[in-house]
């Protein structure tokens, strides 16, 4: 059964499908009525490794940053900020998101700075090219109000953006890395055999990803910073 719903999973990302849905195929709720396809439907049977991808934690951390109520949200948010090295990028984009929501934007910036770091090198060490995409599907996803803080903001944004890579630089990788092949091509089997690249190559892919963080960090800082608007809108911070 679990085999099932793992492959039901795969599927879905693979579509770049926003991981809340892929939370609700997992944890069992139903999905909302689809509309009827058009055409000839294919049975698709991702890959066998696939099934061995353990995101069952964090999609369910996930489903609450999402669904729960704000008293929930706040337990959650300091259960993963304490244990932030077991949860994937997509779970600190649902943090971040939630703790914006709840008017805390301070740690809105943190988490979405440290869930791009993640999520950039994880694409970065996977073989499966088609997934290079995935960080700005996130993105949209889950941080387009935080990005207009940003803008008005780009102070609290560089605090935020070096404290998360003091952050990425001593926290553990206790995630399964592989999450992110469920948002490949790999998962109709149109991908490479093996889902990641060799370790070997993971030092140096994690200084790449941190060092055009950086870049793009500071391009960032200064555009924003030749163009600043006025922080009107800018949701209050909580006492």
């Amino acid at each position: 059964m679990e085999s099932t719903k793992t492959r039901t999973i795969a599927v879905q990302a693979a579509l770049c499908i926003v991981p809340f849905i892929i939370s609700l195929t997992l944890i069992g709720d139903p999905l909302p009525p689809q509309p009827a396809p058009l055409g000839k439907q294919i049975p698709v049977q991702p890959p066998d490794a696939y099934d061995k991808i353990d995101v069952k934690e964090s999609l369910i951390a996930m489903e609450g940053l999402i669904k729960g109520s704000t008293a929930e949200q706040d337990l959650l948010a300091k259960e993963i900020s304490a244990h932030s090295d077991r949860y994937i990028p997509p779970v600190l984009y649902a943090l971040a998101a939630a703790l914006f929501r709840n008017h805390k934007p301070e740690g809105a910036l943190f988490w979405s700075a440290a869930a791009q770091l993640r999520a950039r090198y994880d694409i970065a060490r996977c073989a499966d090219v088609s997934v290079e995409d995935t960080a700005e599907v996130l993105e949209d996803e889950y941080t387009t109000e935080i990005r207009q803080y940003i803008a008005a903001n780009p102070d609290a944004y560089e605090r935020a953006a070096d404290r998360a890579l003091k952050w990425d630089q001593i926290t553990p990788f206790n995630y399964d890395c592989r999450w992110i092949n469920l948002h490949g091509m790999g998962a109709f089997g149109a991908g490479p055999v093996e889902l990641s690249k060799p370790e070997s190559k993971w030092p140096i892919l994690h200084l790449n990803a941190r060092t055009d963080f950086l870049e793009d960090e500071k391009k960032l800082l200064k555009r924003l910073r030749t163009t600043k608007k006025p922080a009107s809108g800018s949701p209050k911070t909580a006492p």
